[in-house]
């Protein structure tokens, strides 16, 4: 619950392989389609005074997640 925090809440930056691929190519994460991108700019977007919801990060998975899964015997 972020109303428990003693401090104001900006947001989460989610683990995002798109972070790896932009780097390796020079591009700022803030550039790039990517959730981590997308958590970046909205949180400069509330720290600018919006009022933006938060990405529901419970649907997404994880670039290590998601290597561990094609490694695991069925």
């Amino acid at each position: 619950n972020r109303d428990s925090y003693p401090f104001h809440f900006l947001g989460i930056i989610p683990d995002d392989e798109q972070v790896v691929i932009g780097t390796n190519q020079g591009s700022p994460v803030i550039s790039i389609h990517s959730a981590a991108g997308t958590a970046y700019s909205n949180i400069c977007r509330r720290i600018l005074g919006e009022e933006v919801e938060f990405l529901d990060l419970n649907h997404a998975q994880s670039f290590l997640s998601r290597l561990a899964g094609r490694f695991r015997k069925n």
